[in-house]
């Protein structure tokens, strides 16, 4: 073996090479043991409890609309309406040549229409948790909207 690998057989004997692979060997037992039972987990859960806790779990949300203050909303809210105003105007005055802006336009005003009725479903959310009845339910005209926002 070692004219095939070109090694020198006293190499393995010595102290750190033996210390190396016995801790190689450990870790891997160790290794599989846990992602088979999870026992190693639990070990070190039940003699060293203190190390969880203090662990706080903190949770993030994929959703910006619920994190916005009332007032923020409300300008979200204003802001979404203007620029469906504008993609409208915008869609007007593409030719219907352009079938592709067209697209991309139409797109646009489908997203900007569904972002507008999240903000509703976030207002009626934040009114229904204060125990007010919003009239942006009832029927959504933008003036019922404006009512809930100024409710909050």
């Amino acid at each position: 073996m070692n004219s095939v690998f070109g090694t020198d057989s006293s190499r393995f004997s010595q102290v750190h090479s033996v210390v190396y692979f016995v801790g190689i060997v450990i870790f891997l037992i160790f290794f599989i043991v846990e992602q088979l039972t999870g026992l190693v987990t639990r070990m070190v859960d039940s003699f060293c409890c203190c190390l969880r806790r203090d662990e706080n779990l903190t949770t993030f949300s994929c959703d910006l609309l619920h994190e916005l203050s009332s007032e923020d909303l409300f300008h979200e809210y204003e802001s979404t309406v203007a620029s469906v105003r504008e993609n409208n105007i915008f869609k007007h005055k593409i030719s219907e040549d352009n079938e592709q802006d067209l697209q991309m336009a139409e797109l646009f005003d489908q997203q900007l229409i569904l972002k507008q009725k999240k903000i509703i479903f976030v207002l009626q959310n934040h009114l229904k948790s204060m125990g007010i009845r919003p009239k942006s339910q009832q029927k959504d005209s933008d003036a019922n909207i404006k009512t809930d926002f100024v409710k909050l």
